[in-house]
Formats: structure tokens, sequence, C-alpha cells
């Protein structure tokens, strides 16, 4: 959970790991996801996710031709890091289209299509 920016594992949780670079994939992939949360904040400021996060957010998304990161919701930006990330690691992604299909969709390098 990445309220105002910040990022949130409860130490009692099962998600919770010191290091998250030891975690499974899967775990990995979370901490990726809320990464991506802290990353718009320090874009859009304190208040965009509070403002933003609403009950109707989704996670699903569809790739649409010659969209950037930023024409997505913001749940749906956080999903599709999370895909980069996971299948540019050579774990598949049930429903994820194939990894050449998000070339140009991020605007900044670290994550490679």
């Amino acid at each position: 959970m990445a309220p105002c920016g910040h990022l949130h594992f409860h130490h009692a949780s099962p998600l919770y790991r010191d290091d998250f670079s030891q975690a499974s994939a899967g775990l990995q992939g979370l901490f990726v996801h809320e990464m991506t949360h802290v990353w718009q904040t320090q874009r859009k400021g304190r208040w965009y996710l509070p403002l933003m996060r609403h009950p109707f957010c989704r996670y699903d998304y569809a790739l649409r031709p010659g969209w950037t990161l930023d024409r997505y919701g913001i749940e749906q930006q956080a999903e599709i890091v999370r895909h980069i990330f996971l299948l540019g690691r050579g774990w598949r992604v049930p429903g994820a289209p194939p990894l050449d299909s998000y070339r140009g969709i991020l605007p900044f390098t670290g994550l490679s299509v």
C-alpha cells in the first residue's frame, strides 16, 4: 500500500519482507506495483493518489496503440509496470500481452522492453 506516496507493509503481514529482492516473483511484482504509486506521487504531488483513488479504479487494462502510460488509470499504470517487470524476467503473466507489445509505453528507463 502506498497512500500519499509512502510504502506501507505491516511487519506481521505475510506480504512483508525485509528485502523484496530476495522474495518470490509475485512479491517482487507487488513491490514494483506499489513503487509505481510512489513514483506517481513524486510526479503529480502528495494528494494525487488520495484524490484519484476511488472504488471504481480498474486494475485490468487493454493496451491501446499509441497510448503512453499516463493515458491509463492509476492502478492500470501500476499493473502495466508490474507486468513489464515480471515478463522481462521470464515469468508468465496470465492475460498479459507479450513483452514486446509494451514497447514505447514507459516514460522512464530501467525496465527494458
